[in-house]
C-alpha cells in the first residue's frame, strides 16, 4: 500500500516537532518535508508535491494565504490543504477558504483535529471538507 505523503509549513519549531511526532504514529503517512519559511514551502511544494499539506497562516517570506493563492490554480484538487493557525478570526478563515484551504483549524483549541482528518483520508481515501 502506497503511503500518503504529508508536508508541514509552520514557523514554530515546537509546533512542527509536535506535528511530526503525531504523524509518525499514523502508519499510512510519510512525511516528505517540513519547513518554517513560506517561500521555501512554496518551492518545495513544487518539487515534491504532498497529498496533504499542513500550513500555517503567518510565516516569514510568504504567508499561508499567499501560498494557497499561488498553488491552488496550479494543483486543483490534488492536495488537501489543512490550515492551522493562532489567528482563527472569521476574516482569516474566510480568506483561507476562499484561497483554497480544505480545512481551517485553531492551533489552541483544535490542534488534534488535523490528525483526525489525516487518519480519515489516509485510511478511507476520502474526506469531507469542513
Amino acid at each position: 500500500m502506497e503511503k500518503f505523503k504529508a508536508a508541514i509549513a509552520d514557523d514554530s519549531e515546537l509546533i512542527r516537532q509536535r506535528m511530526i511526532r503525531k504523524l509518525e504514529r499514523i502508519p499510512e503517512i510519510e512525511l516528505l518535508w517540513q519547513t518554517g519559511d513560506g517561500r521555501m514551502a512554496f518551492e518545495w511544494f513544487l518539487r515534491k508535491t504532498p497529498d496533504i499539506m499542513i500550513l500555517d497562516v503567518q510565516m516569514p517570506s510568504m504567508t499561508g494565504i499567499e501560498i494557497l493563492q499561488r498553488l491552488r490554480p496550479e494543483k486543483p484538487g490534488k492536495t488537501i490543504f489543512i490550515v492551522l493557525t493562532n489567528d482563527p478570526a472569521p476574516i482569516v478563515k474566510k480568506k483561507c477558504l476562499e484561497a483554497g484551504a480544505d480545512y481551517f483549524f485553531d492551533k489552541t483549541t483544535e490542534f488534534d483535529r488535523i490528525f483526525e482528518v489525516i487518519r480519515s483520508v489516509s485510511q478511507n481515501n476520502t474526506y469531507e471538507t469542513r
